[in-house]
């Protein structure tokens, strides 16, 4: 499990760094200020990092699944967030709504700060 979690994270920094240098070249064509493209780039790592944490922790309280197929996986997790206590339950189900929360207001604050000069 620490052996997939560190491929994982090492995947995820090296996708992150490429969108990073593609997010820099872009920005700074633009004439956007060097701060401001350190803020932006900064927030993409930060939201990616506490996303990445929230479904770790997630997924230490629902266990691991492997079934045949994505179907039968599925079905496992939801079968291992039903029989968790109501109380983890909500807090899961809360973790997973403030990751798509996270999602959603980096693609914003990316959507701005590449649209912002056109």
């Amino acid at each position: 499990m620490a052996s997939q979690l560190l491929v994982m994270i090492g995947i995820t920094a090296f996708a992150l760094g490429y969108i990073s240098l593609l997010l820099y070249i872009h920005l700074d064509s633009q004439q956007t200020p060097r701060k401001h493209i350190t803020g932006i780039l900064i927030e993409l790592w930060v939201i990616f990092a506490l996303i990445f944490t929230i479904f770790t922790l997630t997924s230490q309280q629902l266990g691991t699944v492997s079934q045949s197929s994505i179907a039968n996986e599925l079905a496992g997790q939801l079968a291992h967030f039903r029989a968790l206590p109501a109380g983890r339950q909500m807090l899961c189900g809360a973790a997973l709504l403030l990751a798509l929360g996270l999602f959603a207001h980096l693609f914003w604050s990316l959507r701005r700060a590449v649209h912002s000069d056109q």
